[in-house]
């Protein structure tokens, strides 16, 4: 590898400053701004320029600048690997050229020097799969993900080494280099770095990998206190460079902080001249950043935090130190408060950020600054009152859209969303936090939905990307006050204009100068005015909702749009003429301001091609009066008045008008939109019949309804063939443009994948060639759009319409096990120094403890005895068979018994077990001489993953403490269970109960996807040995009679069971066997319906489906209830098994099981299942899949 080397005096010469305008910037604020890295690191940008670049605000790829829409992929929270390609295309499918990827350490190592690459964790495939579906990839592989996994992705066999500093970290806030750590680092990067650098596109002109993420929120300042070792990044970021990496270098800040930006200290005391330093601290290539604004209420309660504004009140609401046990409220389910997103807080976290970075200087300053993390919603944690479904009413449908504008408004022209589609916490693959279900109310949700939330991103995407083409990704921000900035006619409606600053083409004796208006409507109103030099639009925006407004933009030589007040999604090049898609609005007319110097006309037809007209303004004469100074809510064309249509005028057949005036920039056309339609934009020409002709054709509008306009999107594969393909293949794939289905999608060979579900009739296709099969030619609509095809989507419907009453089939009898105390292989600890799980690798899910005492012979003072516990985080206590009880401890703060992350108390959080009763006596009615059992059961929610420089990694689990009070005890001898994760092929595909195995097959523990089909499907014959068959009562009657039977059931329905459950037997298991619906599997794949499983009851379950563990059902804890089947887990042809494992504190316990489709909300995806039994009409989310 070719060495850098810099001189530091000339460094130091060099370097240029700016400073602040004010006597205090002056002291406090001067940056540098030196474009020069002069790390041995850095990236060799004269090397790799050809391929891979930047400027100052965009990404160069093959010399072409690329704005990068990013959305984050977790391949190990898709466990079934069939679905991966599936999830990338509707990112694909909404707008996105870019993924992020956390790579799990942990994930693919489950013992020390062993590395699975296989099955659902192979890499190589995953990186061609992004490459065939040309998907850019920002690899980050840690070591340190964080990702709300477990131990932050550091593999278990790592952490358990108790002399190694996770992360260099000595104790909290206080790092210290640790040679050792780093060691195992380079083991790990020299198993994954050999694969990603195959890919890159630095070296290899097709590969996908634009940069290299190194670790992960190492932040190098806390206020004044530097925390961060240079050594630490440095050190990483040489390695891989040794190692053959030459793509760009990046590093996430934690927050908008300037970290590792600069190759220096710039700090206060450094800036003032206090303390002077010539050491030069570590500088990336590139900026980044990660950005969360909002959080959800607490527990109902209607406050909402951010990162931006913490008062006394946030601070002191993480801090708590009293002693005690349980959550840190109320575990008792009560609904969740609706409550909205505060709309200052969000302007004031973004309207300053572009300001702020510059002030960084250095890497912020001398290319584009990445937004790595955006926030795409939130994780929940175990015992919260809030479900994923109330997160998602509380963002909302344009939170993330929200997001995304305010940063491109900012001219990030890099923006990754964290996360767009969360995924699943298979076995326990979460941290302490995080339950099984991730899906983050994210705009595609766990099971897979498109809510409207994604395409709102989407409808983002598709502009930018589009409208790029107009060098709109070199950008300068105007001030509000500029003559060329948009105006409002309402000051809470928050607007931010940007230029390139240079003109594009000429029009006349002008020139065009394009730019976007970024509009956020943060005030109550929804309808107002906007104006661009003298001329003006009416807008319609509702509260919370964003625009992206295109002034200024050539549609041909003689014409350009000078505003519009109607959203744009998409353009593209239609036989030789610009083509844009526009959303209306339901009876409200949309208007557009155009220049022109030629005089022009309007053509226009509706979608089905049954009404058309012609509208000629230059004959017509200008009817309109001055729009400048009319308000808004007065501003009226025809009978339109305050947005709405009075009379009957909302049913007259044209669809829209065009009207000239002229005005101070020459002659300006105001073209109005009130019905969905195709446009046409012309020259006019009189014919020989002195009629109206068309000469010249300037631009083609397709004005569509907010629903058909939210499923747009376009071929790409036109556009990014001199980026994506070598030059011996072939183009000339036509751009397209299509909508009117649930997903389309176009794949590299130009052909377009439908996913169709209820809600749409008919599919639009328009593009330059023949007529797809199973399309039919629009031949009314001929003369305004040519090329443009429709497919009825009927005989879909018919199929789909179907499957209302779709569930699966149960073939055989419900088995039922128990699990005895005596089977298990208990191992003999110290109890002084044995007892923690960690130094057993029994660290995900269970650990079990057996105490075997006796009573002293002797008088005792005291009639009672107690045992005192001390556990993290669920305990259930027998003695001598019985159940005792449960304690819970565990709490949302960061500093207290049982806390998620940072300092948990451990002195704290105890319990006492009063065992008199549970005793074993002699036949002479005495405890002497009598051996005594005590069982203690341990959920343990996750380990902590080592955020920051918080030191929490190795936080204790299991049983912290136990004594005994009272009556005096003797011969105490203490043994643990559980199962060492190191010894399976999959660390995470467990609950830890010893002898699963046994229960619920011999692969439980290991990668079921990474064998074949037939060999994950065999079962254990031993397992058999285990189950007895149940009695199905025949109703609920015969069904509580026999509640003190633990091997009845009764069948509520067709697709739901109720079991009884005691207390005094341990650990049991049920085992069913399904079938799906035969529908889905007569369908040739074509039907994809995911289904979800139902937990209820007051007992805790733990569930397996073909032998991966997807639920964790912890009672009154929750908030899960409703657990995702993967869809590829699902055997289409086959018997699938349903095996439950359970236990309970209460002597007497019922828990319900059910396999259900999702009965889901139509916009927001949310859970509707429990409203079946009054809602008869509701649909079943299932879509049909077929390839024009």
């Amino acid at each position: 590898m070719v060495q850098h080397s810099w001189n530091p005096k000339m460094t130091e010469n060099s370097s240029s400053f700016t400073q602040s305008s004010s006597a205090v910037g002056q002291l406090f604020c001067a940056k540098e701004r030196t474009s020069t890295n002069h790390e041995p690191s850095a990236f060799r940008k004269e090397t790799y320029s050809s391929h891979l670049s930047w400027t100052r605000r965009c990404l160069l790829i093959e010399g072409k600048p690329i704005p990068i829409l990013s959305a984050e992929f977790h391949y190990w929270r898709i466990p079934d690997r069939s679905r991966w390609k599936y999830i990338l295309k509707l990112y694909r499918a909404l707008g996105f050229n870019c993924v992020r990827i956390y790579f799990h350490w942990g994930f693919h190592s489950p013992r020390q020097g062993v590395y699975d690459f296989q099955g659902n964790r192979d890499i190589e495939y995953l990186l061609q799969l992004c490459e065939e579906l040309h998907l850019f990839v920002i690899a980050a592989p840690g070591p340190y993900i964080c990702a709300e996994t477990q131990c932050g992705g550091f593999p278990t066999w790592l952490v358990a080494k108790r002399e190694i500093r996770i992360r260099h970290i000595a104790r909290e806030f206080i790092k210290k280099w640790d040679q050792q750590f780093f060691e195992y680092c380079k083991e790990w990067y020299a198993q994954f770095l050999p694969i990603l650098i195959s890919h890159e596109r630095a070296t290899h002109p097709r590969g996908c990998v634009i940069a290299l993420q190194i670790e992960n929120e190492l932040m190098q300042w806390l206020a004044f206190f530097r925390i961060g070792l240079d050594k630490e990044l440095r050190s990483l970021a040489e390695l891989a460079r040794e190692m053959g990496v030459h793509s760009p270098i990046i590093h996430n800040d934690a927050m908008p902080d300037g970290s590792w930006t600069r190759g220096k200290r710039n700090r206060i005391w450094w800036s003032l001249g206090l303390i002077s330093s010539s050491r030069r601290s570590y500088r990336v290539d590139l900026y980044g950043m990660d950005l969360y604004v909002t959080w959800p209420p607490d527990n109902g309660d209607q406050r909402e935090g951010s990162l931006f504004e913490l008062d006394i009140k946030d601070i002191l609401s993480v801090v708590r130190l009293s002693n005690g046990n349980g959550l840190s409220h109320d575990a008792t389910f009560i609904p969740f408060r609706n409550a909205n997103w505060k709309k200052h807080r969000f302007a004031h976290a973004f309207d300053k950020l572009e300001r702020t970075t510059t002030q960084f200087g250095g890497a912020a300053t001398s290319g584009p600054v990445i937004v790595c993390e955006a926030q795409g919603g939130w994780y929940n944690q175990w015992g919260r009152r809030r479900t994923y479904d109330d997160m998602f009413t509380f963002f909302g449908e344009d939170h993330t859209s929200d997001v995304l504008v305010s940063l491109l408004a900012q001219g990030i022209t890099m923006i990754n969303i964290y996360m767009f589609y969360g995924g699943t916490n298979y076995g326990c693959l979460g941290d302490t936090e995080v339950y099984t279900s991730y899906d983050y109310a994210a705009s595609i949700r766990e099971y897979g939905f498109i809510t409207n939330k994604a395409r709102k991103v989407a409808a983002v995407n598709l502009f930018f990307r589009t409208f790029a083409y107009f060098g709109l990704t070199e950008t300068e921000r105007l001030p509000r006050s500029d003559e060329n900035s948009v105006q409002c006619s309402l000051s809470n409606v928050v607007i931010c204009t940007r230029w390139i600053g240079k003109s594009v083409s000429a029009h006349g004796n002008e020139r065009c100068y394009p730019r976007i208006a970024f509009l956020r409507n943060f005030s109550s109103v929804s309808k107002f005015t906007l104006a661009l030099e003298g001329v003006a639009v009416t807008c319609s925006l509702e509260p919370r909702q964003v625009m992206l407004v295109p002034c200024d933009i050539p549609l041909s030589d003689h014409v350009v749009l000078h505003i519009s007040g109607i959203q744009i999604i998409v353009r593209m090049k239609h036989i030789g003429a610009e083509l844009w898609v526009l959303s209306l609005k339901e009876a409200e007319v949309g208007r557009i301001a155009l220049r022109s110097r030629v005089p022009l006309i309007l053509k226009w037809c509706s979608l089905d091609g049954q009404h058309s007209g012609t509208c000629d303004p230059n004959i017509q004469g200008d009817e309109t009066s001055d729009l400048t100074n009319i308000p808004a809510e007065e501003l009226s064309f025809g009978a339109f008045r305050n947005g709405m249509f009075v009379n009957d005028d909302h049913s007259r057949e044209e669809c829209a008008s065009l009207i000239r005036r002229e005005e101070v920039r020459g002659q300006v056309y105001h073209l109005s939109v009130w019905k969905p339609c195709f446009i046409l934009l012309a020259t006019r020409r009189e014919n020989e019949q002195g009629g109206t002709a068309v000469a010249q054709e300037h631009a083609r509008f397709v004005c569509l309804n907010a629903v058909d306009a939210s499923t747009v999107t376009c071929n790409w594969i036109e556009q990014e063939n001199e980026i994506w393909s070598s030059q011996d293949e072939t183009s000339g794939i036509p751009e397209g443009i299509a909508w009117g289905a649930y997903c389309l999608y176009f794949d590299k060979k130009g052909q377009l994948e439908i996913s169709c579900d209820c809600s749409h009739t008919n599919v639009y296709y328009i593009r330059q060639g023949e007529c797809p099969a199973m399309f039919y030619p629009m031949s009314l609509v001929e003369q305004l759009i040519p090329y443009c095809f429709v497919c009825p989507l009927s005989d879909k419907l018919h199929v789909l319409s179907s499957l209302s009453t779709c569930s699966v089939r149960w073939t055989s009898p419900w088995q039922s096990s128990q699990l005895d105390w005596n089977m298990i292989p208990w191992k003999p600890i110290n109890y002084a120094t044995e007892r923690n799980p960690l130094d057993h690798l029994f660290t995900h899910g269970h650990s079990l403890y057996r105490c075997n005492f006796r009573i002293r012979r002797r008088l005792w003072l005291k009639n009672e005895l107690i045992l005192k516990l001390n556990c993290r985080h669920l305990a259930v206590v027998w003695c001598n068979g019985k159940c005792v009880g449960s304690h819970l401890t565990y709490s949302h703060h960061i500093v207290g018994p049982g806390a998620v992350n940072f300092w948990d108390v451990s002195y704290s959080g105890s319990m006492n077990y009063d065992l008199t009763l549970y005793l074993k006596k002699n036949e002479n009615g005495s405890f002497e001489n009598v051996q005594q059992q005590v069982i203690v059961l341990i959920h343990n929610f996750g380990q902590g993953r080592q955020p920051f420089v918080v030191n929490d990694v190795r936080n204790p689990r299991g049983l912290l403490s136990a004594s005994f009070h009272g009556i005096p005890v003797e011969e105490v001898a203490w043994y643990m269970s559980g199962r060492n994760v190191s010894e399976l092929e999959d660390p995470f595909n467990t609950v830890g109960i010893p002898l699963e195995d046994k229960f619920v097959g011999q692969s439980v523990g290991n990668n079921p996807f990474r064998h074949h089909r037939e060999d994950s499907g065999m079962e254990d014959e031993t397992t058999h040995m285990f189950y007895q068959e149940m009695t199905m009562a025949s109703s609920s009657e015969t069904f509580h009679s026999s509640s003190h039977l633990s091997n009845v059931v009764l069948k509520l329905d067709n697709s739901s069971f109720l079991f009884h459950v005691h207390s005094s037997a341990g650990i049991g298991c049920w085992r069913g066997k399904f079938r799906l619906p035969e529908i889905l599997t007569s369908c040739d794949g074509c039907l994809h319906m995911p289904f979800a499983l139902c937990l209820s009851g007051n007992a805790h379950c733990f569930a397996w489906i073909n032998q991966l563990q997807i639920a964790r059902y912890v009672a009154k804890v929750g908030p899960q209830t409703v657990f995702y089947i993967p869809c590829g887990l699902l055997r289409k042809d086959e018997e699938n098994v349903l095996t439950v494992m359970y236990y309970t504190e209460h002597e007497n316990a019922q828990v319900g099981i059910r396999i259900t489709p999702y009965f889901v909300d139509n916009k927001t995806g949310n859970w509707q299942n429990e409203e079946l039994e009054s809602t008869n009409d509701l649909q079943p989310f299932v879509i049909y899949q077929f390839t024009v």
